[in-house]
C-alpha cells in the first residue's frame, strides 16, 4: 500500500468531511434552542464538524481494516454501505441521547423528532459519511481511481 497516496487520500476525506458537516451543523442550528447568531453557534459547530470528520476518516479505516482493502470503496459492495448506515445511525442516536439527557443541548420547536432524537442529527452521519465518500472519489488529486489492488498488509514486520 502506497503511503502517499493514503495520506493524500486520508487528508482530503477528513477534509471533504469537515466541510460538509460544518454546512450541515450551521444550517440545523436553527432548529435548536438557545443558539443567537451565526457567529454565536459557528465555534460549537465547528468543534462538532471536527469530531464529525474525525468519526468519518475512522469509519473509514475501520471498514478498510474489515476489508482487508484500504481503497474499499472502489467495489461499491453493498455489505460496506449498509455498514455505514447502520453503525453512523447508531452512533448519532447515542450522541444526541446522551446530549439531550446530560442538558448540553436543547431541541426548538420546529426539529422534527424519531422517538426523541432529532431526525436532522440522526441523519446527520450516515448521510454525510456516504456524501463524503462519494464526492472524495470525484476530485482530481484523490489516488483511487485506476490504482490495483492496495490490499493492507496485516501482521507483517
Amino acid at each position: 500500500m502506497n503511503l502517499r497516496n493514503s495520506g493524500v487520500f486520508l487528508f482530503g476525506l477528513f477534509a471533504v468531511a469537515l466541510v460538509l458537516n460544518l454546512v450541515w451543523e450551521n444550517v440545523q442550528m436553527t432548529l435548536y434552542q438557545s443558539y443567537g447568531s451565526f457567529w454565536q453557534h459557528f465555534p460549537v459547530c465547528a468543534r462538532a464538524s471536527l469530531w464529525d470528520a474525525g468519526y468519518i476518516t475512522a469509519l473509514y479505516l475501520g471498514i478498510a481494516f474489515l476489508n482487508n482493502d484500504f481503497f474499499w470503496i472502489r467495489q461499491r459492495q453493498a455489505k460496506n454501505y449498509l455498514l455505514i448506515i447502520g453503525v453512523s445511525l447508531l452512533v448519532a442516536w447515542w450522541i444526541e441521547l446522551d446530549a439531550l439527557r446530560d442538558g448540553r443541548w436543547a431541541y426548538g420547536e420546529r426539529m422534527p423528532l424519531v422517538s426523541g432524537v432529532g431526525l436532522t442529527p440522526l441523519l446527520q452521519l450516515p448521510i454525510l459519511s456516504l456524501l463524503s465518500y462519494e464526492v472524495l472519489q470525484r476530485l482530481p488529486f484523490v489516488p483511487v481511481r485506476n490504482l490495483g489492488g492496495q490490499r493492507m498488509r496485516r501482521g507483517v514486520k
